[in-house]
């Protein structure tokens, strides 16, 4: 019973590793290990020959080296009943160098050989083991082996106290099948490493790259990218596009646990194909204005170098521009411009206007228009100021009059564009020439009045036109005619 419950014992543990049959790509790692093993004993003696013993135990402490070799410790223990009648539980204690041939494969055959050590017989023997066998990898951790081992035991009779001329030693052997654990396994460097993605790119296409390294390595790994731009990123995977045509030498470093850094790198061409012009955006920044105030316009404009664009404001005013922002070196124009076109403009006269903008390279031509609205100001809609009246026969401003041109001096304070003709005229009474100079001296009075409020003087023209013919729209006005008697303020609109 018992022996069979080291059988069920040993498939349990083959069991619990099944699932991790499907990885890929499983190989031993390097690091601590312990085997242990189960199957039957095999001896070769004076009183055996060739027999197949009921059981042995096979158990070993170890350390796993990169390249496939071993050294460990181990115990072969069993019971060998037909070795002798007086000594057959034997304990082999071994000194082993292992090699597996295949190290980074997960089925592989190996050789172990070194000496050992024999009790329980006769006497304490020694000699050398060597075993054949085989091992397959479950997980990173976990192998599962089969093993054939005999140890030569010196002197002849160490085993069973006989000494017949047979053979000058005595042979105790295992055959059978175990698992093999490693406990901590150490990290596995980065044996290959390589670079996926794209070898040619359109000028500010994104390309995607990603670095793969063997399957074995331990992870995690970090990398470390060069763009050949001047651009760095990390991780596994990157996207990247370039702002100029050329040839760009990708390159990415990986590192992990194991301290072993690998390069790699990937060469990619960005091409671009030449585009006519395009006006991607226009948009000015206001769409109805007072005249005289400033509208901004903006867009957005993109092709190959060089370009050419022309604003037109409708009102007899245009702007030319010529743009070749990406030179490589002279004589050679490269990529696609993206150029942000700006101007303000100020329109003089109120009206409906369309603003055009055109845009072309040696490839084509784009247009865009918008529609502005300039309407008048307060300033625009004044056509004549308050007139100022006079006594008769005097050319002297009234506390009245100066009030009146106290407020049509505010106005032109606050209209600097207004330009005004100051009529001075009489009524019909008196001689002609009288009446001429007196109109001018009472037109000069309200041209001085302006100009000690602030006036400039170019903006203020005077003349008198003398008297004004009967009849008076006010009879009982007497003498002469009160509302003849005055200066007129009359705004005029030069040509903008």
């Amino acid at each position: 019973m018992r022996h069979g419950g080291l059988r069920y014992g040993f498939f349990v543990l083959l069991l619990l590793a099944a699932p991790d049959l499907l990885a890929q790509r499983v190989w031993v790692a390097p690091g601590p290990f312990l085997r242990f093993g189960y199957g039957p004993s095999l001896s070769e003696t004076d009183y055996s020959t060739y027999a197949i013993e009921p059981y042995a135990l096979k158990g070993e402490l170890g350390y796993q080296f990169p390249l496939g070799l071993s050294l460990g410790l181990a115990y072969e223990g069993g019971n060998y009943p037909k070795v002798s009648r007086t000594y057959h539980r034997f304990h082999v204690i071994q000194g082993l160098l292992r090699w597996r041939v295949f190290p980074f494969k997960r089925l592989s055959h190996y050789f172990n050989i070194g000496p050992h050590i024999t009790l329980g017989g006769y006497k304490t023997g020694f000699g050398i083991n060597a075993a054949l066998g085989a091992d397959y990898v479950l997980t990173r951790n976990v192998a599962f082996f089969v093993e054939g081992s005999a140890n030569a035991v010196f002197p002849d009779r160490a085993s069973e106290g006989i000494r017949s001329g047979r053979a000058a030693f005595d042979g105790l052997g295992f055959l059978g099948a175990g698992l093999r654990i490693t406990f901590r396994p150490l990290p596995i460097p980065i044996r290959t490493l390589n670079i996926e993605g794209p070898a040619q790119l359109q000028r500010r296409e994104y390309g995607t790259f990603t670095a793969r390294v063997d399957d074995q390595a331990t992870q995690p790994v970090s990398y470390i990218w060069f763009m050949g731009d001047g651009a760095q990123y990390t991780g596994p995977v990157v996207e990247h596009r370039y702002r100029l045509p050329g040839r760009y030498e990708i390159q990415v470093q990986a590192r992990n646990a194991a301290g072993v850094v690998r390069t790699a790198t990937h060469l990619v061409e960005v091409v671009e194909t030449p585009r006519a012009v395009r006006i991607v955006a226009f948009q000015p920044l206001a769409d109805t204005i007072k005249r005289g105030n400033f509208v901004t316009f903006e867009a957005q404009i993109e092709g190959a170098p060089s370009i050419r664009y022309f604003w037109n404001f409708g009102d007899g005013n245009g702007m030319l521009t010529t743009d070749n922002q990406y030179r490589l070196e002279e004589g050679l124009r490269a990529g696609t411009m993206s150029l942000h076109a700006r101007t303000s403009h100020r329109f003089d006269r109120p009206g409906t206007y369309t603003v055009s903008l055109i845009a072309d390279n040696e490839l084509g031509r784009d247009s865009v228009q918008a529609r502005i609205v300039v309407e008048p100001t307060a300033c625009d809609l004044i056509s004549t100021l308050e007139s100022v009246s006079f006594e008769f026969g005097r050319s002297t401003l009234t506390d009245s009059a100066r009030a009146v041109l106290e407020r049509n001096a505010r106005v032109l304070q606050s209209c600097p564009e207004l330009v005004v003709q100051l009529v001075g005229y009489t009524d019909y009474v008196g001689g002609e020439a009288f009446n001429a100079l007196l109109s001018l001296r009472r037109a000069l009075a309200v041209y001085n009045y302006y100009q000690q409020q602030g006036i400039e003087p170019e903006r203020l023209i005077f003349r008198g036109l003398g008297e004004l013919p009967p009849p008076c729209p006010n009879p009982a006005d007497r003498p002469g005619c009160r509302e003849l008697r005055r200066v007129d303020t009359i705004v005029i609109r030069w040509p903008r």
